[in-house]
């Protein structure tokens, strides 16, 4: 750095000032001017422009580009750097976020991707290097969907449920519903079409549900919202309640022989073992376990040690081995994420970025639960 006209060789340096209008001024002792003071214009050089220019984009991290607004990461880090220096060109040297391009331009995908960002800052024969993270948010474009096909849920089309595995009747009124729904983050479920008292919880791919106590044909109805609030879909899957049925006698079994009384017994456990059959049925198709929350770095909860957990049970490589060798915890630290970025990678998630969003978190739902035909939650 260095002030903007010549001093006398004995100028000794006193304070720094800074006007109304922000321009920096230097306060010297001038032994030329009669020991009195000598107030210069202080400039900056290159290299001090740089400084500055990166202490604004560190002070800005992460930067958080608004679909819609920002295109080029680049031009969002020019904007930063012109508020605070002056002369500072900014061009981009290499991105670890997935939805940043080598050139700078910026694409909103199905999920929101965390990375890194390295900048080149250029001031005449100043240069030096800037990395900044950089948050891209899950687009709010209904017709982008995950690149990953998601089995569970009633299956067919991209929302619906099931209930009881689509039986069509139960004796029972507390049952299972299987949901499936694209890129959905909450959900609503009722047993009218008005929803009436019903409220948004956390997308799961299974839930037990208690339908209306009476006999007869009950629906129940569903919707998903994306995670900006938006209505993506909707459906509804009805089921008949019954009531057991019993043998019935032409007479009191006071007047029956004792072979009649045999069979009634005999009739009355084969129906007694076909409805310990069907309650077995339902409480092995509920999931134990399901996220239901999205997950990142540093973040906390039994729910990041569940996560760790199936990631080491997965076994996808040697990410998966490290975490395993430090063990389980409750925090969402670099083994988790590498883990993560493994496995997604070995299943075709994409991007394979680390973060444990709606695709993730609905790809290990539907694939792993205790429903799923030879695999349970943890392997198997």
């Amino acid at each position: 750095m260095h002030v903007g006209a010549t001093l006398s060789a004995n100028a000794i340096y006193e304070s720094l000032a800074i006007n109304a209008s922000g321009t920096p001024y230097v306060a010297f002792e001038d032994p030329s001017n009669g020991s009195g003071a000598t107030i210069k214009k202080f400039d900056f050089t290159d290299a001090a422009e740089i400084v500055l220019a990166q202490a604004a984009l560190n002070a800005s991290a992460p930067i958080n580009p608004v679909e819609g607004t920002d295109t080029n990461i680049v031009t969002m880090a020019q904007a930063i750097v012109n508020a605070s220096s002056s002369g500072v060109t900014v061009s981009m040297l290499s991105s670890a976020n997935t939805q940043i391009a080598s050139n700078g331009t910026i694409t909103y995908g199905a999920t929101a991707v965390t990375g890194n960002v390295s900048f080149t800052l250029t001031d005449n024969a100043g240069t030096s290097t800037s990395v900044v993270s950089v948050v891209v948010p899950e687009s709010h474009n209904s017709s982008i969907t995950p690149s990953v096909s998601v089995s569970g849920g009633g299956g067919g089309s991209a929302y619906d449920l099931s209930i009881n595995n689509g039986m069509a009747t139960t004796i029972s009124p507390n049952v299972t519903l299987s949901l499936y729904g694209t890129g959905a983050y909450t959900m609503e479920l009722s047993n009218n079409s008005n929803f009436t008292s019903s409220t948004w919880i956390p997308y799961a791919t299974s839930i037990p549900w208690p339908l209306a106590s009476s006999t007869g044909e009950k629906t129940v109805y569903v919707k998903f919202r994306n995670v900006s609030g938006s209505i993506v879909g909707n459906a509804e899957k009805s089921i008949t309640v019954s009531t057991p049925s019993l043998p019935t006698t032409s007479s009191s079994t006071a007047n029956m022989s004792l072979s009649q009384l045999e069979n009634l017994l005999a009739s009355l456990e084969a129906e007694f073992q076909t409805l310990e059959k069907e309650a077995s049925s339902l409480s092995t198709k509920t999931s134990p376990l399901s996220f239901t929350r999205n997950l990142e770095l540093w973040d906390g909860g039994v729910d990041v040690k569940n996560l760790q957990e199936f990631l080491i049970s997965q076994a996808s490589g040697s990410a998966a081995q490290k975490l395993k060798t430090h063990g389980v915890t409750e925090m969402f630290g670099s083994l988790t994420l590498d883990a993560l970025i493994e496995f997604q990678k070995s299943v075709g998630i994409s991007p394979a970025s680390g973060y444990f969003g709606p695709i993730t978190r609905a790809y290990v739902n539907g694939h792993y639960s205790s429903n799923t035909p030879g695999s349970s939650l943890f392997g198997g």
